[in-house]
């Protein structure tokens, strides 16, 4: 893709990023902004902290005039989608993304996907994305998304990151993120109704995940500790629903509870129990399917995956 760097150019993308003033390593951010120097992608930084000295710390790391330059805005929400609420105030893009702090998109090929599926109306893009090991930088896998529903349902599901899509602004306009720290993606991804939207899917790797690092927020346990409250309002959003419950959500709600079950608090853990109990004993669209989705989850963890040799 040719880089014209005409500064009076038109952005295509708006990428909305919260930063947390606790993070120490941002060589990410820094690469992407360089490798982002010249396309027409927007860059907004919603750094998470109450102090300002701070704050002017992380702009300074930020800024280089062979790069990219973002707009910072600081605010003290303690909350992503807080924060990528207030990144989404006066868009003036067609399409938004919300990229994390620590991992490292490729910006050539993702903004190739944007562009794809505006030319072609879509309204919501998502392509693959590559696992590597966050300090060796070791690959370990690399997802493959189907094209279509239903088998695209069960693969967002199954790998709901929303850092791999891109979405037309005007969506933004009757959703918002909620007040949690986890899960926080996934009921916005389930109140877009998805299934209902033309989605582009791009075979392309778009987005390098990185896992491993002890910081990372899927580590922190107090945050682990509220994936119950995001599976009871996913349930909540399912008991509205008018028509028949797609495999995505289903799949993403087993997958909160499967989650929690495993890695959250104790009292967590247990009330996600209590929940799969009152789903089968309460719930008649999802008694069966929900025992049946974890069953899948189980086995076929790996479904959507190309591993490492």
């Amino acid at each position: 893709m040719e880089r014209e760097k005409n500064s009076m150019q038109e952005f295509a993308l708006t990428v909305v990023t919260p930063i947390s003033g606790q993070q120490s390593d941002f060589s990410m951010m820094q690469t992407t902004l360089r490798n982002s120097y010249g396309l027409p992608i927007k860059f907004r930084y919603i750094i998470d902290t109450p102090s300002k000295q701070r704050a002017a710390q992380i702009q300074n790391l930020l800024s280089s005039p062979d790069s990219s330059q973002p707009e910072f805005q600081v605010a003290d929400v303690s909350a992503p989608g807080l924060a990528r609420n207030l990144g989404l105030c006066g868009l003036q893009t067609k399409w938004v993304a919300f990229w994390d702090s620590d991992d490292a998109p490729d910006v050539v090929e993702f903004l190739k996907m944007v562009n794809t599926a505006d030319e072609n109306s879509f309204e919501v893009c998502v392509g693959n994305y590559a696992v590597l090991q966050d300090r060796t930088k070791k690959f370990v896998s690399k997802s493959r998304t189907p094209k279509t529903f239903p088998e695209l349902g069960k693969c967002l599901g199954m790998n709901p990151g929303l850092w791999r899509f891109g979405f037309k602004s005007l969506l933004m306009d009757s959703i918002e993120f909620c007040e949690l720290s986890m899960a926080e993606d996934q009921l916005f991804l389930a109140g877009l109704d998805l299934e209902t939207l033309p989605i582009y899917v791009s075979n392309s790797v778009v987005y390098k995940y990185y896992i491993g690092d002890k910081s990372h927020l899927t580590k922190n346990t107090k945050a682990l500790g509220q994936l119950p409250i995001a599976s009871l309002r996913l349930l909540n959003r399912l008991d509205k629903a008018q028509n028949s419950i797609s495999d995505f959500y289903v799949i993403m709600l087993s997958r909160q509870i499967l989650t929690a079950i495993k890695k959250a608090p104790l009292r967590s853990k247990f009330e996600s129990v209590v929940l799969v109990l009152r789903i089968v004993l309460l719930k008649k669209k999802l008694r069966i399917r929900l025992p049946l989705s974890i069953l899948y989850i189980i086995l076929h963890s790996r479904e959507f995956f190309d591993e490492a040799a």
